[in-house]
């Protein structure tokens, strides 16, 4: 009887096979894992809710209105491994210019570990690229002096308003070694800029993932922007799912 030589070549090529379905699984499985875990961010139970509105949470503080919303993120990339996104409005009844800056967002943890609000453009020491169709949503809206070359076709904002390097140098390295922020991710984030009064803005922050905590407050300072003066401070409870 002929024996056939060909069976342990068989028999491994199907354990190699069975061994690449399992690892294309489980690679897939982690992933599914991560930016579920890592994504869902829904309104505490105190909270002022939205109707209508998923995940959404709303706040007036001194005419100032605020809602953020937590939803998956509407691109193919799974951004949620990396950082936080919310969506935000924005608008300002308060008779006085609002100035919108990175560093007067954050969201806080209940054990004081803040997570901060990432700029997605390196301002100073390279080439900008412009965004030729932003996707945010505005209405009496000035972008920072700074922001004009990425943003072209919205009116800079005309008074003093002071590039802040330190809070770029330390947050815009966050993207270091990721191949984010994605094109998508800038034209849909809310740029740093002035509403004016009557005004409204609508787009995506994008804060530091949130990890190891069960409890986060958004947070964002009120700030007039020919002034400089606070003059309020709105914070909108959230809970990990």
């Amino acid at each position: 009887m002929s024996k056939d030589t060909r069976g342990p070549g068989r028999q491994l090529m199907k354990r190699l096979q069975r061994s690449v379905w399992l690892m294309t699984i489980f690679a897939a499985s982690v992933g599914w894992f991560q930016s579920g875990c890592t994504r869902n961010l829904k309104p505490a139970p105190e909270a002022h809710r939205v109707a209508g509105m998923k995940n959404a949470a709303k706040m007036t503080v001194q005419g100032v209105y605020m809602v953020a919303q937590s939803q998956p993120w509407p691109g193919r990339w799974r951004i949620e491994q990396h950082v936080t996104p919310l969506r935000v409005v924005i608008e300002n009844n308060s008779g006085q210019p609002l100035c919108l800056r990175y560093e007067a967002f954050s969201l806080v943890g209940d054990e004081g570990k803040r997570f901060a609000a990432l700029p997605l453009n390196a301002i100073e020491g390279v080439t900008v690229e412009s965004i030729e169709t932003p996707r945010f949503r505005h209405r009496h809206f000035y972008v920072a002096p700074y922001y004009s070359d990425v943003y072209p076709d919205i009116t800079p904002y005309p008074h003093r308003f002071p590039y802040d390097p330190f809070y770029y140098e330390r947050y815009h390295t966050y993207w270091s070694g990721i191949s984010l922020p994605t094109p998508l991710m800038r034209e849909k984030a809310l740029p740093e800029g002035v509403i004016e009064t009557e005004g409204r803005v609508e787009g995506w922050l994008y804060f530091e993932r949130v990890k190891r905590v069960t409890r986060v407050s958004l947070r964002m300072f009120l700030v007039n922007a020919e002034t400089g003066e606070e003059f309020g401070e709105i914070r909108i409870p959230y809970v990990k799912e």
